[in-house]
This record gives C-alpha cells, sequence and structure tokens, in this order.
C-alpha cells in the first residue's frame, strides 16, 4: 500500500474479514437478472469464500467450496458476470501475481491509481523495485 495516496493493487483481507468481504462480493451478484447466473456457470455463490478485493471496483477474487470450480481461485468482476479461473492454488496465485504486479494491476482494470499527495497528477506503477 502506497503511504501517499493510501492505493494498493490488490486488498489482500484478513482471515476474521472474509465473511464480510464475501458479502460484500455476493451485493454485486445481487444485480444479476434471474438465471443469469446459471448460465455464466457460477454455481457456487452460495458457498464460496472472497477474500482479495481490487480495490474501488467491485472485482474479487474467490474460492468455490463447491461446483465445478471448487478450490481454484477464480477473478470475478461483476461487469461481465463471466468469472475466470486465475489460479489452482493460494501459492499459485501468489506467485502468479507476485512474479509481475504492475502487468496484473493492469490486467485487472488499472483501479489502482498513484499520486504525491500533492497535485493531482496520478501514475499507474511500471515497474517495482525489489531489495536484494
Amino acid at each position: 500500500q502506497d503511504n501517499l495516496s493510501d492505493t494498493a493493487g490488490l486488498w489482500l483481507h484478513a482471515i476474521e474479514d472474509w465473511e464480510q468481504t464475501t458479502d460484500a462480493m455476493k451485493a454485486w451478484f445481487d444485480m444479476a437478472e434471474e438465471g443469469e447466473l446459471e448460465e455464466c456457470g457460477i454455481d457456487w455463490l452460495d458457498n464460496c469464500i472472497s477474500f482479495v478485493e481490487v480495490p474501488h471496483s467491485g472485482n474479487y477474487f474467490v474460492i468455490p467450496l463447491t461446483g465445478k470450480n471448487k478450490g481454484n481461485i477464480l477473478y470475478t468482476d461483476h461487469e461481465v458476470l463471466e468469472p475466470e479461473i486465475y489460479a489452482h492454488s493460494f501459492n499459485e496465485f501468489l506467485i502468479k501475481y507476485l512474479e509481475n504486479p504492475c502487468r496484473e494491476i493492469e490486467r485487472f482494470g488499472c483501479f489502482a491509481r498513484y499520486y504525491d499527495g500533492e497535485t493531482d497528477n496520478q501514475w499507474m506503477p511500471e515497474e517495482v523495485y525489489r531489495p536484494n
């Protein structure tokens, strides 16, 4: 998280917040028309955990506990209603995201915008500093 702008690429929620995060994710799906979730293959909504959020987007990472995607980590975009498998395990999720966080931030819709706290200028990260 950036201290100047309070921006983060992803919010990885603490376990004690997963119920609240899952409820927030489900609220976006409540807007779907009748039958639309089933048509999109969303058979896990009543039995899943949402543990990561793309800040300020309404998009989440979800682990279905039932259904054909049980145990996978899905990226859910509330506007598309076609969740995609992002990873098959938590380790794969971390490796994939941390391998190139700037690319992944852009992939998830560029919601993370950083600024200096003094001007209206905003920017997207292009690289991550990793000390040796």
